[in-house]
C-alpha cells in the first residue's frame, strides 16, 4: 500500500507547477508540464471526463475583464504572508501540504496501520484523478492564464482553467473530512478555500479558475468517498479463530530460540562435542 501511495503522490506531482518532466508544453513559456496527463486513465472515475465542468468567461467579456482587474488589483497589495501563503500551497510538490496535513491527523489517531493506509491511498488516488480530470478541461477550454499580474509562483505551462491546484485542495481536503469527522468539516473547507485564494492573490490564476478547481475536486472527493463507502474496511471479522485439540490446547506459535539457546544446539565444525 505505501508503494502504490508514493506512485500515487508522484504521478499527481508530476502533473503540477513546479515538475521537472519536459514533455512539450514548455514551448509556450512558464514550468514544463506531462502534456498527456488529461488522457490519462483515473483510477476512481470511469473517465476523465466524468465530471462535466462548464466553460470558463468568455475572452474579452465584461466578466472576463473585471477578473483580470482584479487579479492585477490583488497583486498591487501582495504581502509577505500573501506571498508565504502562495509558496506553501504551491511550491513544488503540490500534494505535499495534504500530505502532511494527512500523517499529522494519523499521528493524533491511536495507532491503526491498515486503516492508515487506506486513508492515505484515498487521499492519493483523490487528488490523482483531480488532476487528471482538471488537466482533460484545461485541453477543452484552452483558457490562457492571466498576464500582467507578476506572479509569486511560477506558473505551468499549460492553460489556467481550471486550476489543478485548487482540484488538489477540494479533493484532498473533502476526504480528510471523511476520514476524520472528528474536526468540523468547515475547517477543511476553510482550508481548501485558502490555498485556492492564494492563486488569485498571488497573480497565478482568475478566480473563475479556482472556483473550478475547487467544485471539481470536491465532485471527485465524492466519488471516491462513495467507494471508500462500499469497501468494507467497516466489517469486523466473524470467524472463529482455530483453538487446536481438548488434548494440545489452544495452537500457539513456536517461540523463537535465543542466540545462546541455537549455539547450544549446534554441533558443527571446529565446536566440541
Amino acid at each position: 500500500m505505501a508503494v502504490g501511495v508514493v506512485g500515487l503522490a508522484l504521478v499527481a506531482g508530476a502533473c503540477t507547477s513546479g515538475g521537472s518532466n519536459d514533455t512539450g508544453r514548455a514551448a509556450s513559456g512558464g514550468t514544463p508540464v506531462e502534456a498527456s496527463v488529461g488522457s490519462w486513465k483515473p483510477w476512481v472515475l470511469k473517465a476523465a471526463d466524468q465530471i462535466k465542468v462548464p466553460a470558463p468567461p468568455k475572452a474579452g467579456s465584461d466578466v472576463a475583464k473585471a477578473e483580470l482587474a482584479e487579479v492585477r488589483e490583488l497583486a498591487t497589495k501582495r504581502t509577505p504572508q500573501v506571498e508565504a501563503e502562495a509558496h506553501r500551497w504551491s511550491d513544488y510538490p503540490a500534494l505535499e501540504p495534504w500530505v502532511k496535513e494527512n500523517m499529522k491527523l494519523v499521528s493524533e489517531q491511536s495507532k491503526n496501520p491498515p486503516l492508515a493506509s487506506r486513508g492515505y491511498g484515498l487521499v492519493s488516488v483523490a487528488m490523482a484523478d483531480a488532476v487528471v480530470s482538471t488537466y482533460h478541461w484545461k485541453d477543452v477550454y484552452k483558457r490562457e492564464a492571466p498576464k500582467g499580474t507578476d506572479p509569486v509562483v511560477p506558473r505551468a505551462a499549460a492553460p489556467s482553467y481550471p486550476d489543478e491546484h485548487a482540484a488538489i485542495a477540494g479533493a484532498a481536503s473533502r476526504v480528510l473530512a471523511y476520514l476524520f469527522p472528528e474536526r468540523p468539516a468547515a475547517q477543511y473547507d476553510a482550508e481548501a478555500e485558502a490555498a485556492a485564494e492564494s492563486r488569485v492573490a498571488a497573480g497565478m490564476n482568475f478566480r473563475s479558475d479556482v472556483d473550478a478547481g475547487l467544485a471539481l475536486g470536491r465532485a471527485v472527493a465524492d466519488e471516491v468517498i462513495a467507494r471508500a463507502k462500499a469497501d468494507g474496511s467497516d466489517h469486523h471479522f466473524e470467524g472463529a479463530i482455530p483453538t487446536g485439540t481438548p488434548a494440545s490446547g489452544p495452537h500457539r506459535p513456536p517461540r523463537p530460540r535465543t542466540s545462546a539457546s541455537r549455539s547450544n544446539h549446534w554441533r558443527g565444525p571446529g565446536r566440541p562435542g
